[in-house]
């Protein structure tokens, strides 16, 4: 695929979700949960080494408020931008 403007990527991730409601009203709130997504996208690379993705992911741990975080939502969209800092 080099030389191409865009190439097509997937990938897989986890981690770590944590909200700060910051009030003491939502105290009773779930605020964190472990994360599993996986998203799709295009990723360009400018002439001056700088890579932009854009993507759409899914969760597959997502909350409604009552089971998992209210704000941590099934399905996403990321802009990511890359540098090597050498």
């Amino acid at each position: 695929m080099k030389g191409k403007k865009f190439r097509p990527f997937i990938s897989v991730g986890s981690g770590y979700f944590s909200a700060d409601y910051e009030s003491d009203v939502f105290r009773q709130l779930d605020h964190q949960s472990a994360l599993l997504s996986t998203n799709a996208g295009l990723e360009w690379a400018s002439p001056f080494q700088l890579k932009i993705n854009l993507a759409l992911g899914y969760n597959f741990i997502s909350g409604n408020g009552e089971t998992g975080p209210g704000t941590l939502y099934p399905t996403f969209a990321q802009l990511n931008l890359f540098y090597p800092l050498k």
